[in-house]
């Protein structure tokens, strides 16, 4: 059984911030992401969960880190 991919929407609304910040964060490397389509005014990009969630305990443990510093 296949999971359901994220969307950068989906992305969002689970970490309160605006879509174009996980846009940012796909484009920019940071947040390993699918393309699925690229049309002549938008690429269409999504995200499979188990990696997110690998992502966030990632970055959690870092901003731990930097708070015990």
């Amino acid at each position: 059984m296949s999971e359901k991919l994220l969307t950068p929407d989906d992305l969002a609304a689970r970490w309160g911030v605006h879509k174009a910040t996980i846009l940012r964060l796909f484009h920019t490397g940071e947040l390993p992401g699918v393309t699925i389509s690229r049309g002549k005014e938008r690429t269409t990009v999504r995200f499979r969960p188990a990696i997110v969630e690998a992502w966030e305990k990632k970055r959690e443990k870092a901003q731990a880190t930097e708070a015990a510093q």
